[in-house]
């Protein structure tokens, strides 16, 4: 009982959707990546890796507020939420924090950081923690926005093995050895029709 957010709205209205190899490791830039990218992971990414959990797609966010206040479940009760909308490669929990959830996040190789606000912010009323993960973003609100896919999938990774802590139903195969294999195929992946339909829209 997991609940992945994301956000639609979007600071740019112009839309791309471009790989660009880098010495450093591959890009891709795209101006509406901010928050395609988690839309990207939650619909598509994280289910062709075995992690099985709810989607809420929301708006407002880039406004200070977030549809994500309204949303109230009648039949489900969640275990925890989380984002992938955030720079860098850390992760942040906002009011959320406790000696487990860092525990379990420290466990699996996430940094903590600290954050302002997100979409989760605004769901405090669900009653369950929750945490933003760092993806790779860089300039993130601008024209020329794009993800470090290293940083990306590595974090995608951490997901992954973190989910059997927080009782998530995996496949016993994916282990981190299978992950990675998996991630590098990803790259012929990240330019297909979904990836631009959903961060060129």
């Amino acid at each position: 009982n997991i609940l992945a957010v994301a956000h639609l709205d979007s600071v740019q209205s112009s839309g791309f959707c471009h790989l660009v190899p880098h010495p450093e490791g591959s890009r891709v830039y795209a101006p509406k990546l901010d928050d395609r990218l988690g839309v990207y992971t939650a619909l598509h990414m994280l289910p062709r890796l075995g992690v099985n959990c709810d989607v809420l797609l929301t708006t407002d966010e880039e406004s200070g507020k977030s549809t994500g206040e309204i949303y109230s479940p009648k039949t489900k009760k969640y275990n925890w939420m989380f984002m992938f909308d955030r720079m860098g490669a850390d992760v942040v929990y906002y009011q959320y924090g406790d000696s487990q959830l860092r525990e379990n996040l420290k466990r699996f190789g996430f940094e903590t950081g600290c954050g302002s606000s997100s979409c989760i912010c605004k769901m405090e009323h669900l009653g369950i923690k929750g945490f933003n993960v760092g993806c790779g973003y860089q300039d993130y609100h601008s024209p020329w926005a794009y993800v470090d896919l290293n940083i990306y999938f590595n974090q995608v990774k951490k997901i992954v093995l973190l989910s059997p802590v927080v009782i998530i139903k995996m496949r016993l195969a994916l282990k981190s050895f299978f992950i990675e294999r998996f991630l590098l195929k990803e790259f012929s992946i990240i330019k297909g029709p979904l990836c631009i339909a959903i961060f060129s829209s």
